[in-house]
């Protein structure tokens, strides 16, 4: 073999062990970005299910804060008529009743908020 021929031999080794260098990396770096995308979609979903349960549990509050509120106002107006029979004022059955009113207002804005979830 000359030298001409040995020359061309060492030079397309190192170019093939340079390709194969550059491959290696590149194969590194890809199953890394492989990990860690897989890494950050079980924390995205486990996030998106916690989100989910909180405004599960959120909505069903606000149902019931509505429930309790129009009973109260139920109550109150019964309260505040059978007062007036009487002939007396009712001051806190109509605080109560203005009340229940404002949180009613508040919680069914509060729940279109979280239904657009």
């Amino acid at each position: 073999m000359n030298t001409q021929d040995r020359v061309n031999k060492l030079m397309f080794e190192k170019t093939e062990l340079a390709t194969h260098k550059v491959e290696l990396g590149l194969l590194q770096d890809l199953n890394k970005a492989d990990s860690e995308i897989r890494k950050l979609n079980e924390k995205a979903a486990g996030t998106s299910g916690a989100v989910s349960r909180a405004l599960e549990i959120s909505e069903t509050a606000y149902i019931n804060l509505l429930n309790e509120a129009e009973n109260a106002i139920e109550i109150a107006d019964k309260y505040i008529a059978a007062a007036k029979d009487l002939g007396l004022d009712a001051p806190k059955a109509k605080t109560v009743k203005k009340y229940a009113i404002d949180v009613i207002i508040m919680a069914k804005e509060d729940l279109k908020r979280i239904r657009k979830f």
